[in-house]
């Protein structure tokens, strides 16, 4: 193998030896009868100027090409990748995994030196690199093999790869299915097995269910979901914890190897606050590993059911819808107000409610123009005390002037009277995206659809909106082009927020197509977001940016997303957000967040170690703080890796067969590998580089012609 050179034009070769060759003929005849006459060496030396100087001319206008083509041949390429997860420490009936793995690649080794074949060696868990000296610890919690398999056939695909080793247990917790790359792999897989497929001994928690949400002194139940093998009819003890204290216990017989079993438990919550609870099974002898036998939760403990005054003008469908919906939401406890003259109520006395605990206050369709004004005042005067958050449900029965004494601070003009303006359509306004009143579906799409599909309802002109309100959700009549009517919007100010919701009918939203089932909650779920979203007195502050989860897995990131609002609590874009981050063991970290448009900012914090965080949110919009929020997380043990214990020679075999490869033990491998002739490939590297260009070439034909004018005066020629 060697190099090869070669010239070539930009028109083809046999039309550019025909052209030479007619220029040379040119030349010749030029110089045929000369005069004076000339000798034929000096008729010769004339001529091939002539016809060099020509030629050279012709040649470079067809563009000529130098080029150099190599040719070497490559020996064929084997990729050798092992598996590098903790799942390799697992020790079944065949012996410890990463045993017979580290047995293996030490016979290779010796083989490797006087092979034919060259190898290219990697380790791969969640990633993939290049096999160290020492690099195989079998410590990280999680494999990607499909990503390894690609990541590898992508850097050396180009250098002759024949065929793909995978020395592997089987098992893939994180990626795409590696079985499913069987169009994508463009070379054979051959797959060796380590570890038994025969389920090992093991005791697990698979995961807790529980109300994240408990009140002082309720009783709180907790499902524990469990799996075993080989300790069948063994009975144990589930144990809870807060700390040191043990707040429940269970004695359970284990049941049918390999099958979840579900324990129920339960406990009452003894003091306010976030408490980190922790469910664990004792560790049984000749049990694989004991670390899959707890898992902790995160459980906010609040002080009493949330009590909520609903204060109604009058029994009609929507006061009726709303008595529906709180029997429906266990977590609060509703008191109902129905107006039935001047002070009085259907359901009681005004004078018996428990204003000082209350944590919200709904009026329908109140105060109308019989309420009793020292009750309204009463009611208002508690509620701008306590800054209790209000929510309002306008309508044309509502009688707006009667709020005048309380103008500061109402989402409204008091002074405007209420006209129903016929029933129309909703739309949602920019503010709305994403808003937790209007995400009802979890799913800002789905829930935009839902939202625009609902049945009509009855609008109100007349009401004057106060500066830095909110508007999510506008009216529009059908067809028409009349101005958009505020239907649903926010007001927070001076520590107490409110809700306005002004329209008529909105009752009639629950009767949708009840084979949907988001159709058939969307009232329901509405109203829930609704009271749940006012309230939290946590979303007054400035700085709404909190962890997407509050509790995660070892390994996995925590995520923080949220807003920053203005001293009007609309969206701030600009500012600078950081954290400041502390954990266990003097853990200290910093970061900034990332900006993603409207006011919202997100970040991601991975490698945190297993342990308590608190953190700080500070914004800052130019050099001046906006707020701060603090909080903590729980990044709790989580092996993934022993979620899964058995080998899986399924999908080795699988990935064998889909890419033509074959499947192995050790010893097969070791023995019968390879199993056909890997061929070598030559490959062709090209060099080209154009030659017509430069002065060097117009220097020469100058050069050219001036010596043959030269020998023309010379020799006396015409």
């Amino acid at each position: 193998m060697g190099t090869q050179w070669h010239v070539g034009f930009s028109w083809p070769t046999l039309l550019v030896l025909l052209g030479a060759a007619l220029l040379a003929g040119l030349a010749y005849v030029y110089y045929w009868r000369p005069l004076p006459p000339l000798n034929f060496r000096r008729k010769l030396l004339l001529r091939a100027l002539r016809a060099l100087v020509l030629l050279l001319v012709f040649l470079l206008l067809m563009n000529p090409v130098l080029e150099a083509v190599n040719q070497e041949e490559r020996p064929p390429i084997i990729a050798l990748l092992l598996d590098n997860s903790a799942s390799m420490k697992i020790q079944d009936q065949s012996g410890r995994r990463a045993d017979s793995l580290l047995y293996l690649w030490e016979q290779l080794q010796q083989r490797i030196q006087h092979d034919s074949l060259r190898w290219s060696v990697f380790a791969f868990d969640t990633d993939v690199h290049a096999l160290e000296d020492d690099s195989l610890d079998f410590s990280v919690d999680g494999t990607n093999m499909a990503a390894a398999l690609l990541a590898v056939q992508d850097s050396l695909i180009n250098q002759n790869l024949q065929a793909i080793v995978l020395v592997s247990d089987g098992i893939f917790n994180q990626g795409v299915d590696p079985v499913s790359l069987g169009q994508k792999l463009a070379v054979p897989v051959y797959t060796v097995l380590v570890g038994d497929p025969a389920p090992p001994r093991d005791l697990q928690i698979v995961r807790l269910e529980t109300n994240p949400v408990a009140y002082l002194g309720d009783e709180l139940p907790l499902q524990v979901i469990i799996r075993q093998h080989g300790y069948a009819g063994k009975k144990v003890v589930v144990q809870a914890r807060l700390g040191k204290r043990v707040v429940a216990t269970r004695p359970v017989v284990l049941g049918r190897d390999g099958l979840e079993q579900r324990i129920s438990l339960s406990w009452k919550p003894f003091r306010e606050g976030e408490v980190r609870l922790r469910v664990s099974l004792p560790a049984l002898e000749g049990e694989i590993t004991p670390l899959n036998n707890a898992q902790e939760t995160l459980i906010t403990v609040l002080k009493r059911k949330q009590r909520i005054l609903v204060m109604s003008g009058s029994p009609d469908f929507d006061r009726q819808m709303l008595g529906y919906v709180a029997g429906q939401l266990a977590d609060f406890q509703f008191l109902f107000r129905t107006e039935r003259g001047t002070g009085t109520y259907f359901e009681g006395d005004f004078a018996r409610l428990p204003l000082d605990s209350l944590d919200l206050i709904v009026l329908h369709g109140f105060p109308t123009s019989r309420s009793s004004a020292a009750q309204l005042v009463t009611l208002l005067t508690e509620a701008k005390r306590r800054k209790l958050p209000l929510v309002w449900f306008l309508n044309k029965r509502t009688d707006l002037k009667k709020l005048a004494a309380f103008q500061a601070v109402l989402p409204f003009k008091p002074g405007a009277t209420l006209v129903s303006s016929g029933k129309q359509i909703v739309h949602l306004t920019n503010l709305a995206e994403a808003h937790p009143l209007i995400d009802v579906a979890d799913d800002p799409q789905r829930s935009a659809q839902l939202w625009q599909e609902l049945p009509p309802i009855e609008m109100l002109r007349g009401l004057q909106l106060v500066p830095g309100s909110q508007v999510l959700v506008v009216g529009q009549a059908n067809g028409g082009s009349r101005a958009k009517l505020p239907v649903l919007y926010v007001f927070r100010s001076r520590g107490q927020k409110q809700v306005v919701l002004a329209s008529a009918g909105w009752g009639f939203w629950h009767f949708q197509l009840q084979d949907d089932p988001q159709r058939d909650r969307f009232f329901v779920q509405f109203l829930e977001r609704l009271v749940r979203w006012s309230v939290n007195r946590e979303t007054l502050h400035q700085v709404q940016i909190k962890p997407v989860r509050r509790t995660v897995n070892l390994g996995e990131s925590v995520q923080f997303s949220g807003a920053v609002y203005d001293a009007l609590y609309r969206p701030l874009a600009g500012a600078q957000v950081s954290i400041r981050l502390s954990g266990p063991d003097g853990f200290s970290r910093q970061d900034e967040f990332n900006p993603t448009g409207g006011g919202k900012y997100q970040l991601s914090l991975s490698g945190l170690p297993e342990g308590e965080y608190r953190y700080t949110i500070i914004a800052r919009k130019e050099g001046r703080e906006i707020g701060r929020r603090n909080g903590r997380v729980i990044v709790r043990p989580f092996y993934l890796e022993f979620q899964q214990i058995s080998a899986r020679p399924e999908v080795l075999k699988a990935l064998a067969h889909q890419t033509e490869g074959r499947f192995y033990s050790v010893q097969g491998f070791l023995h019968d590998f390879p199993d056909r002739t890997f061929p070598s490939r030559v490959h062709y590297a090209t060099w080209e580089r154009p030659v017509g260009r430069g002065p060097i070439w117009l220097i020469v034909i100058v050069a050219l012609l001036a010596l043959e004018w030269f020998l023309r005066k010379r020799w006396h020629l015409l």
